[in-house]
């Protein structure tokens, strides 16, 4: 099978999107599947992100990659649009650089790029598969991002306009098929495909985490460590509050970049450290002089459909995780029995729990160990794929029409 991925980002750029597209598609190639990925220069690898002309060839491993060309932005909305817009124009041109396909993903977000894929499923004579990441204007429109009741409304129309289109949409939260179905209507092929996590792409720690600990000065305090981005979306305040209430014995690590970094770094406390971001492979190191891991959210509703990365991750490593978050992420936690949900935004609650489990260390340990088994059995990679695989070639429950 030919199979044609479109996504944001792909290594060495790090990140869930760039992770779940590498890790799907180098299986799908393993297993004898032809795959190429259609993804801009690497963003957060400056040194490698220069690309000369409109669009590369390079090959990484048995998978072909495209990169074609997106004009830098910064975080401003508009910017960000034009950009995205540009990037998916590029996309629907790439139509011409391409064999015949059977399959085309398009991975959102970005939105903007889903488009130009169903675009060039429709000249390719391929079936278009939609994977959903996030949902898309709801999350935007949630931060702030987009204030204009007419650009929501046209966004909405397009949205229930791809996925009625889709002949099967992939998402990584149980909880977006609902949405899906509301916007796209309630014959729209949705299937459950989660974030594969297991077992951890990761170097080995040569030295037991002490690398990290001693790189953010942790001594002998209790080493709460936050990974990922740090966006409009993942709510960090709060950790800032709940780190003046935990007492100086507590060392919080953020190990990322984003949009609000610079902000939240400014207000701080003296026992809130930031680290930049880590391709993944790296960051075995520190998950293993974690203590405990961290994940926040905003508390807007929006966000509580959200199953957050971090806490598989976390889970994977065998540590017990704390999560300043609701809805579905609360409910896998709860489930699992590998740690402890607080309301969003709730300092007091979310301090109280991290201090329950530094006075306890045998609990965080079960809950750690409950954790890895929760993701050993729900969120192995290699299963994942295969199952993603199936539905590619055989077909979803149920088929959308696929024309305009």
């Amino acid at each position: 099978m030919r199979i044609t991925w479109v996504t944001g980002h792909y290594p060495p750029d790090v990140g869930a999107a760039s992770n779940r597209c590498a890790d799907f598609t180098r299986i799908w190639a393993n297993l004898g599947h032809e795959v190429t990925v259609i993804a801009p220069p690497p963003v957060y690898h400056k040194e490698t992100s220069e690309s000369n002309g409109l669009w590369k060839w390079e090959q990484d491993g048995k998978i072909r990659v495209l990169r074609a060309f997106k004009p830098a932005s910064d975080y401003l909305f508009i910017n960000r649009a034009v950009s995205e817009a540009a990037y998916a124009a590029m996309v629907a041109a790439s139509t011409f650089r391409m064999t015949r396909q059977d399959v085309v993903i398009a991975s959102s977000p970005p939105f903007p790029a889903a488009f130009a894929a169903f675009f060039l499923a429709r000249l390719k004579g391929a079936r278009f598969v939609f994977d959903v990441r996030d949902l898309y204007p709801e999350s935007a429109e949630a931060v702030g991002a987009i204030k204009s009741d007419l650009i929501i409304a046209m966004l909405r129309y397009l949205e229930g306009w791809i996925y009625r289109r889709a002949y099967l949409i992939a998402g990584t939260s149980q909880a977006y098929e609902e949405h899906v179905k509301k916007s796209g209507g309630k014959d729209v092929a949705f299937e459950y495909i989660p974030n594969g996590v297991w077992p951890p792409v990761r170097n080995p720690p040569k030295h037991g985490g002490e690398l990290f600990r001693k790189k953010v000065s942790a001594g002998g305090c209790f080493l709460v460590v936050y990974v990922g981005n740090v966006g409009y979306a993942h709510g960090l305040d709060v950790v800032l509050r709940a780190a003046k209430k935990t007492g100086g014995n507590v060392l919080f690590a953020v190990v990322g970049d984003g949009p609000r970094r610079a902000e939240i770094e400014d207000l701080a406390p003296d026992n809130v450290v930031f680290v930049s971001k880590k391709p993944r492979r790296d960051l075995g190191e520190v998950f293993a002089g974690a203590d405990l891991v961290l994940a926040t959210q905003e508390s807007d509703a929006a966000f509580k459909k959200v199953l957050l990365r971090k806490v598989l991750d976390g889970w994977a490593e065998g540590k017990a995780v704390v999560a300043s978050a609701a809805g579905e992420t609360a409910h896998v936690i709860e489930e699992s029995g590998g740690g402890i949900a607080t309301s969003p935004q709730d300092a007091s609650a979310l301090a109280k729990s991290i201090l329950r489990l530094k006075a306890n260390p045998s609990l965080a340990r079960e809950m750690g160990r409950r954790g890895r088994l929760y993701v050993k059995e729900h969120h192995n990679t290699e299963k994942l794929a295969k199952k993603y695989l199936q539905l590619l070639i055989k077909g979803p429950r149920k088929r959308m029409r696929l024309g305009l």
